[in-house]
């Protein structure tokens, strides 16, 4: 059981690297916790959201929630900044090898048509960070391993460190790291989903061990 009160800061912010030491103790390190992961969203994307416990809360279309924002935001006059978050690779590659990729290219271009070009301040309303780079390529450790990884809990959920790095973007528009978030807009969105499709192609060529890995657990998983 986790201690709440060593994780969350005054300010409200998630600090996890408090139980870093109660994951890595566990069977299988952090290892195991993205094999866990990835088990709990082969259920999700063979048999649908009925799969989740949490199903009651997004029975609804998610895009409708997006919509309601905008309008929101138009009536108010408030300036909007979306973000689609992070992922691991070996996410990117399951939802290949679950049938799921095409249907994840075409969320991403509904959204990108629903909030529009950028401002005139050029200021990107539709960040997307779910992209191939050093961040979401960072090596899983071996199951016998106790050490953490820098930027990762499991596959679909990045730690603190990465939000951070996120966050300093977001503010300043600038990224040390190659390929790290891309804005996607209704004129530019096939080229930038053309483009990331390449790159999933060349990380499961550099990663053949960890492709066998997922592609056993899609069809093998449950």
């Amino acid at each position: 059981k986790r201690n709440r009160e060593s994780i969350y800061r005054s300010d409200g912010y998630l600090d996890d690297r408090g139980d870093e030491p109660q994951m890595l103790s566990r069977k299988g390190g952090q290892k195991a916790e993205f094999l866990a992961s990835v088990k709990g969203y082969v259920r999700v994307y063979r048999f649908g959201a009925s799969a989740l416990s949490s199903y009651r809360l997004i029975k609804r279309d998610p895009n409708s929630d997006v919509q309601d924002m905008l309008d929101l935001a138009q009536q108010q006059n408030i300036e909007l900044a979306f973000l689609i978050s992070p992922v691991h690779a070996r996410h990117l590659a399951l939802i290949k090898a679950l049938g799921q990729w095409e249907r994840f290219e075409n969320w991403k271009r509904q959204l990108a048509f629903m909030v529009g070009e950028p401002k005139t301040n050029g200021q990107c309303v539709l960040r997307d960070f779910t992209t191939i780079n050093e961040i979401t390529s960072e090596a899983v450790p071996p199951e016998e391993s106790k050490v953490a990884m820098k930027w990762w809990r499991e596959s679909s959920h990045a730690s603190s460190a990465a939000g951070w790095k996120m966050l300093d973007v977001i503010q300043s528009g600038i990224s040390s790291i190659e390929n790290y978030v891309d804005c996607l807009t209704p004129s530019g969105i096939d080229a930038i989903l053309a483009r990331e499709r390449q790159a999933l192609i060349e990380w499961e060529n550099r990663n053949p061990a960890d492709l066998a890995e997922i592609q056993n657990l899609a069809n093998n998983g449950l």
